[in-house]
């Protein structure tokens, strides 16, 4: 088993920020994974599962422990499930369906991160969401592989049960799709380019960023109560309309921190993107304290002007 020392874990990550890790080391099948949780469990180093890195933030002072960078990446289909490796891609997943003819995931072929970490997160977007997808997920506790159904995953916006549980560690996940015909899928093909399009025109593709960094906001009586109170802009009558609603139903994050003004805003060499509000970009002088301390003042600042508290999606690796 090949355990590295002190890799850095920048080149690891979207964001390229981020210290060492003490131990790391590269799981393509399910045994070594099982092997190096073993190794570690034995050696009494904590742990932290990597996968493609594209919603993570990793502390400057990296992380004292073993550090597994998933890519496990079997990918089958047996009818109108395919089942999904950890570390397979969302692009990929997304890709091999639509071939095979399974349409319901094309809302997924722009998410940059893979099958593991969007289980983990519930991720999203173009109004699709894993738990409108998932079957099964196979995970590895204490040595033991178990499975669970969607209903026991309890999916949330951008949860699941597995951040309750980060001993869970997830192997894998059965997608139920639906068969289209070669017609169909050629359309289905067409509306993915146009949500690559949008995806470009909109966000910061292209740049050193962890993604959407904030949740949106629940339209509920609380928020809603507390934006009206706090900016003129937010006092419709109870029945209208919000135009402001995204997919979800949700007040997006980014547009409530461009309302407040902070596009551009910067802490050293991070900053807020001009293009899309929820990214915050990176260039060669940023760092991971510059990533937290722009978090909090973006939470801070939309807080005192709106009311609401913002939370963050991301996850960190190595900080206390």
């Amino acid at each position: 088993m090949d355990i590295k020392e002190n890799i850095a874990l920048a080149p690891y990550t979207y964001m390229k920020v981020g210290g060492s890790a003490r131990f790391f080391f590269e799981a393509d099948t399910e045994k070594e994974l099982d092997e190096a949780l073993a190794w570690a469990e034995n050696k009494n180093v904590p742990v932290a599962i990597l996968g493609r890195g594209s919603n993570v933030l990793v502390a400057d002072k990296g992380f004292d422990g073993l550090v597994i960078h998933m890519r496990c990446s079997e990918l089958s289909c047996d009818g109108e499930r395919v089942y999904a490796g950890a570390g397979v891609s969302m692009a990929q997943v997304s890709a091999f369906s639509l071939r095979n003819n399974l349409s319901g995931f094309e809302w997924a072929a722009g998410i940059p991160g893979t099958v593991g970490g969007s289980v983990y997160g519930n991720a999203g977007c173009f109004g699709g969401e894993m738990k409108d997808v998932v079957e099964h997920v196979f995970f590895l506790q204490s040595s033991s592989k178990s499975h669970i159904s969607n209903s026991d995953c309890f999916f949330n916006y951008r949860d699941s049960i597995f951040k309750k549980h980060k001993d869970w560690i997830i192997l894998g996940a059965t997608l139920k799709l639906r068969h289209v015909s070669d017609e169909e899928k050629i359309k289905k093909q067409t509306e993915i380019q146009h949500m690559m399009r949008e995806r470009v025109a909109e966000q910061a593709i292209g740049e050193r960023t962890m993604g959407s960094t904030f949740k949106g906001v629940s339209l509920t009586d609380e928020s809603v109560g507390c934006m009206r109170q706090y900016d003129a802009r937010f006092q419709k009558p109870d029945n209208a309309c919000w135009v402001f609603e995204n997919r979800r139903g949700m007040i997006s994050a980014g547009f409530l921190i461009e309302q407040a003004g902070l596009k551009g805003k910067k802490i050293g060499g991070v900053g807020i993107s001009h293009k899309h509000a929820n990214f915050l970009v990176c260039d060669d002088a940023g760092t991971a304290e510059q990533v937290v301390m722009l978090i909090a003042f973006v939470k801070e600042y939309v807080h005192r002007k709106f009311g609401v508290m913002l939370e963050e999606e991301i996850q960190y690796i190595g900080f206390d």
